[in-house]
Parts: structure tokens; sequence; C-alpha cells
């Protein structure tokens, strides 16, 4: 079905308002963020895909035991927090902060206090040891402090840290506790102390008491850290098919509403038009099926499509929407975050091509731009090793109201929700409705995006460069042959795809390395998405944990059981335009040592 007649179509049934009502109903259960407040969430989710027609509707359920292995990834432990408050006993008495008023006020995975514990105020020093059973105050983020508790556990601790150039009104939400850097949620070997979150503001104010001399404090934190579940919320826009799956994604179970109920929203948005809109016969069912899919971002993505294996095999493209709702501007838009060249596919073009036809109104509002990244958050599905392609629309760091208590319902805006779920539902239906015509109609669009994409990406001067991004890119039109069924429309996409001018074949001239038999090497991996080494101990973990690591995980992903190091060392040079990484064997060597793959001679 023509992607005109699908936009037109969509575009009168999406409702923004509507979508902004989804992530702050939400809201209500994610703002608190334990295991029991998710799970509830999850639940809401299935009941809303449900109401949308959807098939397949169900709480997937995920070990949160603090040892559960999921490809490298270890399932952190579960945590519940029923109360929490703090307060100034000594001088004056004052109510500081609680969990009732902002949830934010106790980091995620905190340990609990033995009922109400009453204590003096210490200001945690770098090197001096602070007394045990005190309130320690600090500026850091608990995840340099927390090894500290082993020395001497506190009473609780206090930051009031914020991330760099927050107004000092700003209670950060902590969503990090493990002792051991690079690592994030907390696992079975790791300890946990109680932890306090205040805004700056009320830190200064502390400060200043403790200068003046002796504060007494008292405080709860009613929480607990423990093996326990995990929740992710699936469903299915079923389609003639069920063995092909558009996949449209995005890690709710945060406690902001735009990072990432927005996202979360924009999907259910787009779930609830699509199903109207085939109920009523005015979109037909589609020919392929449309997966919504909301896990815990990371964590319950490999978990999800390590314990559902066989899903991963029906996937074909994907999208993840992630912080999608605040008012976008020209000088600060939404980012496409486009996929790179190790699974070429149309799904960049194609969120252009769908943003083209928001209606005017809409397209005036709805600025965007795109930039160019190796996928390491819940798009990791990219890798080879799952093969779903899949942009990311929104926002990171750049959210400047990201992970803090300003991330309110006034962050969101309708119209902004509005261009999101219109992405999310003409890209998924497209997707999953395209016929042979819309395949080849597909590659003619690509053929100038193409140039437009080369241009971005690469320098004329950079010929080599230019001969591997021209493969790249030729292959990214030929895979819009996956959506066509006959030959005829097949060979059709293939002589469409020769127009763009790019060599048949990538020849990458391997790097050297000072040890020139490790480049000769070939990796051939066990587990796919980005890599941890949290199942190392920690003084072997020489490369830290290089899962945010763009040219790692592009190596990684490049490792296809027949390219040597050398040739994947290149490969990643070639492609992201930066020197070849010489630490590229001693890191295989160490995933082959924690047993994440093989290294056999070429």
């Amino acid at each position: 079905m023509q992607l005109d007649a699908i936009s037109q179509i969509v575009a009168k049934v999406l409702n923004g308002s509507r979508a902004c009502k989804f992530a702050i109903d939400l809201n209500e259960y994610d703002k608190y963020y334990t295991s029991t407040s998710f799970a509830k969430g999850s639940a809401w989710l299935v009941e809303q895909f449900r109401q949308a027609g959807c098939t397949d509707a169900a709480v997937v359920d995920l070990p949160a035991d603090g040892e559960s292995r999921m490809q490298d990834w270890t399932m952190p432990l579960a945590w519940q927090c029923e109360s929490a408050e703090l307060r100034l006993v000594e001088p004056g008495e004052e109510l500081l902060c609680s969990r009732e008023k902002e949830p934010r006020c106790v980091a995620q995975w905190s340990g609990g206090t033995p009922g109400m514990v009453r204590a003096g105020l210490h200001l945690l020093q770098d090197d001096t040891p602070y007394p045990a059973g005190a309130f320690v105050l600090t500026d850091k983020h608990p995840t340099e402090i927390i090894k500290r508790a082993r020395q001497a556990m506190p009473a609780a601790f206090i930051t009031d840290y914020v991330h760099k150039g927050y107004p000092d009104h700003r209670t950060m939400w902590i969503n990090a506790m493990s002792e051991e850097p690079g690592l994030w949620g907390v696992l079975a070997r790791q300890i946990t102390a109680p932890v306090f979150v205040i805004p700056p503001a009320l830190g200064k104010r502390l400060r200043e008491m403790v200068a003046k001399g002796p504060v007494m404090l008292a405080g709860q934190i009613n929480a607990r850290v423990a093996p326990g579940t995990m929740t992710c919320a699936t469903a299915v826009t079923e389609g003639q098919r069920r063995d092909q799956e558009v996949v449209i994604f995005a890690h709710g179970y945060e406690a902001g509403v735009n990072d990432n109920d927005s996202g979360v929203a924009a999907i259910v948005e787009a779930a609830t038009t699509l199903g109207d809109l085939i109920k009523r016969g005015v979109l037909p069912k589609p020919k392929r099926s449309i997966r919504w899919l909301i896990v815990n971002e990371c964590y319950g993505m490999v978990g999800f499509y390590s314990v559902k294996a066989e899903l991963a095999k029906r996937g074909i493209v994907g999208l993840y929407l992630d912080t999608v709702g605040d008012r976008a501007r020209a000088d600060y838009p939404l980012i496409v975050h486009r996929t790179g060249a190790v699974t070429p596919s149309y799904a960049n073009a194609l969120v252009k091509l769908v943003l083209d036809r928001l209606p005017a109104q809409y397209k005036e509002l709805y600025h965007w731009a795109y930039e160019n990244e190796v996928p390491t958050a819940d798009n990791m599905i990219c890798d080879p090793m799952v093969g779903i392609a899949a942009p990311w629309m929104g926002r990171g760091h750049e959210f400047n109201a990201w992970h803090s208590s300003d991330d309110t319902a006034a962050t969101i805006d309708a119209e902004t929700m509005y261009g999101s779920a219109f992405l999310a539902a003409v890209y998924a239906y497209f997707a999953a409705a395209a016929e042979d015509e819309d395949a080849a109609w597909l590659a003619e669009q690509m053929v100038p995006l193409m140039e437009e994409e080369l241009a971005s990406r690469v320098k004329p001067e950079e010929t080599e460069r230019q001969h591997f991004w021209r493969w790249a890119l030729r292959k990214a039109i030929e895979s819009t042959a996956k959506l066509a069924d006959k030959g005829t429309a097949q060979l059709k996409i293939g002589g469409i795809a020769q127009r763009f001018e790019a060599p048949d074949e990538l020849h990458a001239k391997p790097a050297e390395f000072e040890d020139a038999a490790t480049g000769r090497l070939v990796p051939v991996r066990n587990v796919w998405g980005t890599i941890t080494f949290e199942s190392l101990p920690a003084e072997k973990r020489t490369q830290g944990s290089p899962r945010w690591n763009g040219q790692v995980s592009d190596a990684w992903y490049w490792a296809d059981g027949q390219r040597t190091i050398g040739e994947i060392a290149q490969i990643v040079s070639l492609e992201l335009g930066t020197p070849v990484r010489k630490s590229l064997p001693a890191f295989f060597a160490l995933a082959a040592e924690a047993g994440l793959c093989k290294l056999r001679h070429a």
C-alpha cells in the first residue's frame, strides 16, 4: 500500500493529546521505579494493547536475581521501596524530603535502614573516614562512593549530585548504584547502602548548618534489594504472516514522563490507531505482523530476545523510540540516530520518507535531524546475529531535564507526541504491508537519499571510505528486495540499486598490529549485543565495560566468524572515520577469556 495513502489515513485518526495522556497515566506507575510498580505498569500496557485489538498481549517475566546471564549482561537484583523520609532534628525540626512528595529522593537499588535512625550529619571527605552509623553528605554520584560502605556502613549516604549544568532545585533520578566501575545495576556480589537524593539547594543549606555546629538528622528508608522479577510487555498487531514481524520498541520502566514514558506512549498510540483503522476496515490487515515491545533498558532487550529467541528470527526491521515527547525547535531538534553499515537496511531512509509526510501543521513543529551512531542501547538488536536494523528516534543526555525531577507531565507536548506516534504508526504499517511494487518504489526513493547520506558521512577526498560507504549504501538499497516476494520485483530492485555507483564487493586491507599474528585471528562469537565483561573479576577488566563504546561494539558486530581481527579493525576505521583501534586484539582476547567468543587461526 502506498506510503502517501497510509500517511493520509493515519493522520486523520492519530491523537497527540491521547498520546500525552497515555504517558502521564503510565508514569503513575513508573515514577516509583520499583519492581512492583514496573509490574503494574506492564499489566497496564498489556491492557492497552488488548483494547487496541492486539493479539499475544502479555507480560514476559525475566529473572532479576543479580546472577542470571543474558548474552553478556548480568540481570540486576530487583528493588522495592515502600516509603522514605529524611528529617532535620537539630538545629530545629523540618521534613527535608520524602518519597511521598518526591519519589526520586531515594536512589534506585538503595538499601533500607533498620527503622527510623537518628544520627549526626558528616560531610564526606575524599580520604577521611566517617563514623559508622552517621549520615554522610556528598555531592558525588553514588557509584563513586558506595564502596566506602564496606569500611563503614552509614546511617545513609545523602547526595546532592546533579548532572552538569542543572539548576539547584532539581533532584536527580539515580538509577545506577554499582560499586564496580562501568557497571550499572546492582549484582548479587555487590554491596548496597541506604542512599537519599536531595537537590543542591538543600545540600548547600545543610553544609552551611554543619559549618556553624552539629547537625542531627533522622531518616528511614523502607527498601530492600533482593532477587525478584523484571517485566517486559509485548503485543502483536497481527498480519497475514506470523513468521515476519516489524518490531517497534522502547524502553519503559524509568521515572520520567518524557524519558521514556513518551516513547512508550507513542507506541501505544500507534497501536491504538492502527488497531482502530484495521478493525473498521479502513486499512487492510497487513501482510506481516507488527510487534510492539516495551522493555527495561538494555537488560530487558537482551533478556527478551534471549528467552524468546524464536521471535528474534521473525524480526525484519525495527524502530526505537526514546525520549520523543518534548517540544523540538530548529536549534534543538529531535534526533534520528542512523544505524551503521554492519546491517545495511532501508530503515534509515524510511524514517525520513515517513516524516516528510507529516501533515503540514505538524511538520512545521516537528524539527528533527540525522546523526550517525553505532547502536549500543536497546537497538543493539541491529547486531547481525539478531539482524533487526532499528534507527533510534529521540534524545539522550541532551534532553534538558534528563533523569531529574523536572521530567514531569509539563515536559511533553501534544504536537510532538503526535509526530512521534505518526512516525511509529506509518513506519510500522508501511513495512508490514509493503508488497512488491512498494518495495521497488522504496528502492527508487533511496537512490538520491543514499547520495545525500554518503555526503553527510564521508568527505570526497576520503577515497577508501567513499568505496566502503558506497558498497554499504548500495546494500541498503538492495535490502528493499526483502520486502518483495516475486523474483521479477527482486530483479527490478537489483537494477535500481545498480544506479547507485558502488563496488560489488567489500575489500578492506587488514590493519596491521605490533603482534602480526593477533591480527590474523578470527573471532567466532557465541553472544550478541554489547559487551559488559561483568562476568570477569574486576582485576581482569582491563578494557573497562565497553557497553557504550561505539568503536568496540562496531568491531564486535562485524565479527562474523570469517573476518580476521585485522580486517575487522580496518572496516571499523573506514566506517567510523577513526584511526584503527590498536587495543582490539586485547579486547577480543579478553572476550575469548570470558567465554564470549573463540579465536581461531585464519
